[in-house]
This record gives structure tokens, C-alpha cells and sequence, in this order.
């Protein structure tokens, strides 16, 4: 398997990475409500892009799996489990950042720093993350067990940007940084808040040995995707446009309790949707079953410069608060104040 390891990024950009198909979506599962954002062109199909990665994934094994598998389907996953051979799930390193990207998709392409939920294998959200990428987004997989603070999603960054400015790397010259997207699962949803408002407002003091919480000149964040966030803290003064999602059935991320917390409170243009009968781990099963597939990649459209997209999410009365699938689609005053450009 090739992975990018945190003492050797000329691992990335000196071998040839893995080909993999989009995984299209099929699923043994009951077929659910689709949204009718993003429905035409049909955003829960594969895009037209094969998919490259540097991580391969496989059914969970190893330490620790069946305790996982188990706590996955308490907490609403269907599908069978996968993971890479991250550890404490596999063999090898605890950190790092696995990357998918778009074949021949053309000019620089937006970058997604993706970070997984407490003790998530990062292979858990391929499906996902591999959809984006057929649709022309570099994807960034960062992981890190060890962290307190939200180091990975900063590693995720340095990581891409390092790669897409050296000429040996596959990623040369092929991810734009002033079109960065911050997204997270559970308490991966919480790290990317958390760093859109540390990208907004840098800390005065280091707060984390390991890792300087700052971005280089160049590197600009327009939106974050905060799936299920499992919150700890509240955001700060972050003004990057934010889409938080949650469940009717998320027992973890329960709507009652985001919305005052970090819908209303924010000076971000929000918007917080509620998927019907979405429980916690529903990311992690194929697109198609996920009822927030077409609202998500619609949303990383948007916040990355589709005008298309931005209609879906601004104007007066946009088909993102009528989605059929949503129990509950609001947004904040500031959300409400935008225009699309053309």
C-alpha cells in the first residue's frame, strides 16, 4: 500500500499511485429518499473522473476491529466496515494523510482536508471521499489518534500544498490552495470548525507543541462541511460559509442540541439541515444510501465557485430549505444576506 507518512513526503510524490474506480453506489440496502438538490445533473451518481488513492481499503481486521464494527452499527452504519491498515485497526502508523484525486480533471483542482470522527479508521469514509474526487475535488484524508488540538486538518493542508508545489509529486501543479474546503465527521466535524476559526483569527501563543496551528500565504478556506460534529467547544470568529448536518436518529450529534449551540451563534454564514431517519455513522455507508450525497457535494460546488450550485443555497427562498429529504434546513442571517455573483 502507498501512504503518505509524516517523516517522508517524498514517498507521495515519488511513487506512482493506486488507480481506483468511483464506487458507484450500489448497496444490498432498501433504497432511500433522494435529495432534490444537486438532482440534475444527478449529483448521487459517479462523476466522470476515475479516482486515484494512496491508501488501499479492505474489510476491518486486526485489533480492535469487532469492538469497532460493533459501536459502528449501535451508532447507525449499515454497510460492512472498511478501513486502511491504520492503526490501532491495522499495522501501521496511527497518523498521516491518504489522498484522492481526479484523473485528467483539468486546471487546479479544489482541495477537501477531510478528518474522521475519535477513533475512526481513515478508510472508513472511501465511499465518500472517493465520490468527491470522481467529481473533480482532490481529497485529503488526515488522521491523527494522538491529537488534542486539530493538528491533522492543518497536517491534511501542509500536506497538499507541499505536494502540489513539488515537481517530483503525482499532485504537482494540480490543486489550487485559495480553493480549500475544511470537513470532518463527529469530532472530525468539530477539529475542521475549530480550525476555520483558528485560519480566521490565529492564535497568539502556540497551544500545541507538534504542530504550528497556521497556514501558509497563498492557502485560502472557503467553506466548511461539518457532518454530525460531535461538539465540544464553540466556534470562534470564523466568517467562512458553514454547512452543519446532522440526523433525525443521531443520538451523538442530536439537532436539539447543535442548533443553539453553533447555528445561531456563529457569524459565519450557516446552514444546518436534518436528514430524515439519519442516524450518526450514515456517512459511512455507500452514496446512494446516504440521503445527504447530492446536499453535501452540492455545498463543496458552491463554496469552490459554481454559480449553479450557489443558486441551490442563496436567494431568497433556495431548494435547499425545501429539500424533501431534510426534517429541518434553516439558516443564519448572514447565510440569508448572500448573493451569487452572476
Amino acid at each position: 500500500m502507498i501512504r503518505i507518512v509524516a517523516s517522508a513526503l517524498a514517498v507521495l510524490t515519488a511513487v506512482a499511485m493506486v488507480a481506483i474506480a468511483a464506487p458507484g453506489v450500489s448497496s444490498a440496502q432498501p433504497a432511500v429518499a433522494q435529495s432534490s438538490v444537486g438532482a440534475s445533473p444527478d449529483l448521487s451518481e459517479p462523476g466522470p473522473f476515475r479516482v486515484t488513492a494512496t491508501a488501499r481499503v479492505a474489510p476491518c481486521r486486526g485489533p480492535g476491529a469487532a469492538e469497532q464494527i460493533r459501536s459502528v452499527r449501535e451508532q447507525g452504519a449499515r454497510s460492512p466496515l472498511l478501513c486502511t491498515s491504520a492503526a490501532p485497526i491495522g499495522s501501521g502508523p496511527d497518523t498521516g494523510v491518504d489522498v484522492y484525486s481526479p484523473d485528467g480533471a483539468p486546471g487546479r483542482r479544489p482541495l477537501v482536508v477531510l478528518v474522521g470522527g475519535s477513533g475512526a479508521n481513515p478508510g472508513y469514509f472511501v465511499r465518500m471521499v472517493t465520490h468527491w474526487a470522481s467529481h473533480g475535488f482532490v481529497v485529503a484524508v488526515a488522521y491523527d489518534a494522538r491529537e488534542i488540538a486539530p493538528e491533522s486538518v492543518f497536517t491534511g493542508i501542509r500536506r497538499a500544498v507541499a505536494a502540489t508545489n513539488d515537481p517530483r509529486s503525482p499532485l504537482y501543479g494540480r490543486i489550487d490552495p485559495s480553493r480549500v474546503v475544511l470537513a470532518g465527521h463527529s469530532a472530525g466535524a468539530t477539529k475542521a470548525l475549530e480550525s476555520a476559526s483558528l485560519i480566521a483569527s490565529p492564535p497568539l501563543q502556540v497551544i500545541t507543541d507538534r504542530l504550528p496551528l497556521t497556514v501558509a500565504s497563498g492557502v485560502r478556506v472557503v467553506g466548511v462541511l461539518a457532518m454530525a460534529p460531535d461538539i465540544y467547544t464553540l466556534p470562534g470568529p470564523s466568517r467562512t460559509p458553514t454547512l452543519i448536518t446532522t440526523g433525525t436518529d443521531d443520538r451523538t450529534a442530536s439537532p436539539n442540541l447543535l442548533r443553539p449551540i453553533i447555528v445561531d451563534r456563529p457569524a459565519a454564514p450557516t446552514w444546518f439541515t436534518v436528514a430524515r431517519g439519519a442516524p450518526h455513522l450514515a456517512a459511512v455507508d455507500p452514496v446512494a444510501d446516504y440521503p445527504l450525497t447530492r446536499i453535501g457535494l452540492a455545498f463543496l460546488e458552491f463554496v469552490t465557485g459554481s454559480d449553479t450550485y450557489c443558486r441551490a443555497f442563496v436567494g431568497a427562498y433556495p431548494p435547499v430549505l425545501t429539500d424533501p429529504v431534510l426534517a429541518v434546513s434553516v439558516r443564519n442571517a448572514a447565510a440569508r444576506s448572500l448573493a451569487c455573483t452572476r
